[in-house]
């Protein structure tokens, strides 16, 4: 089967998906699998699974924890870099997911320290949480090989768009940003505040260009889920740095600048001046109109805050 037919395939399933139907799109994607087995279309065979076990989350509550085993299975048997990283990263979606759907249950449960029950529904909030730490950092732990992988040769099972694809070409931009989302997800026991003045880390250095943020020690420990974003994007910042990325550099510090809002106070001090900052350095740059538009939607805020403090 050509590329073509299994992009008609897929058209199929994201009807159904769109219209909430996921027996039907999991129906389709078995359609699928059963066709990419006898292709041994390695790629195709990963996208039908990951998409399988987010059906079966939804749809079979009875069976819902087998596609871990089945993906768990593929990392073993694989000998392809860029494919275990892939698998990885979405067995780590997968965990946060499953954990997202039967939270109020998982909630309830003690937790049990260093033990791992041998059977997943009995698992707590932290093993889950721990589990998902585990799939994205070695989603990403083979940097070198993730680098030299263009996106564009991985399509069939990522959906990126074209200025992602133009802005962030490798895998390990495509891993590292997903790692991003999945980590900015999980709930910590303490507050980002508290735990960064247990590492003497300054709330304010967080705001710094890329060059001196990507030299701050954050150094996660088990149990740091709160440190795993910062950590990551440090990561990230350092490889774009690199190879020379000037505008994916520039957008990757935008997008932090929208993860620290969770620090409200700091943020409201030091948000401006990291624009401005920015924007004083790459002013020259046809690209600074990314900066100028976050000024403008600050300023904005700004004003509207003033308004209301003073009505």
């Amino acid at each position: 089967m050509n590329d073509s037919r299994y992009a008609k395939e897929w058209v199929k399933v994201l009807e159904y998906e769109n219209q909430s139907l996921p027996q039907s799109a999991s129906a389709e994607v078995d359609k699928i699998l059963r066709m990419a087995v006898e292709d041994e279309n390695s790629q195709q065979i990963i996208k039908a699974l990951i998409h399988q076990g987010k059906y079966e989350l939804v749809i079979d509550e009875q069976n819902d924890t087998v596609i871990f085993r089945n993906l768990n299975n593929m990392v073993e048997k694989s000998d392809d870099v860029v494919e275990r990283a892939v698998l990885h990263s979405m067995l780590g979606e997968l965990y946060l997911q499953y954990y997202r759907k039967e939270q109020w249950t998982i909630d309830q449960r003690t937790e049990l320290g260093d033990y791992v029950p041998a059977d997943m529904k009995e698992w707590t909030r932290n093993i889950f949480y721990d589990k998902v730490v585990e799939h994205l950092n070695a989603s990403i732990a083979a940097q070198r090989e993730l680098e030299q992988a263009e996106v564009e040769s991985y399509a069939a099972f990522i959906t990126m768009g074209k200025d992602s694809r133009r802005f962030y070409p490798t895998m390990y931009d495509f891993l590292t940003r997903r790692a991003i989302e999945f980590f900015s997800q999980i709930d910590a026991d303490e507050d980002l505040s508290r735990t960064l003045a247990k590492k003497n880390i300054q709330q304010q250095s967080l705001f710094a260009p890329a060059h001196k943020y990507v030299v701050l020690t954050f150094d996660p420990q088990p149990g740091e889920y709160n440190l795993r974003s910062l950590e990551t994007y440090r990561l990230l910042l350092s490889s774009l740095q690199t190879r020379a990325l000037e505008r994916s550099i520039l957008l990757t510090e935008l997008d932090k600048l929208d993860y620290l809002s969770r620090l409200q106070n700091v943020y409201r001090s030091e948000a401006l001046p990291s624009l401005e900052r920015l924007l004083e350095q790459w002013r020259e740059r046809e690209f600074s109109v990314e900066i100028i538009d976050k000024l403008a939607g600050l300023y904005q805020n700004e004003i509207y805050r003033i308004e209301e403090r003073d009505s």
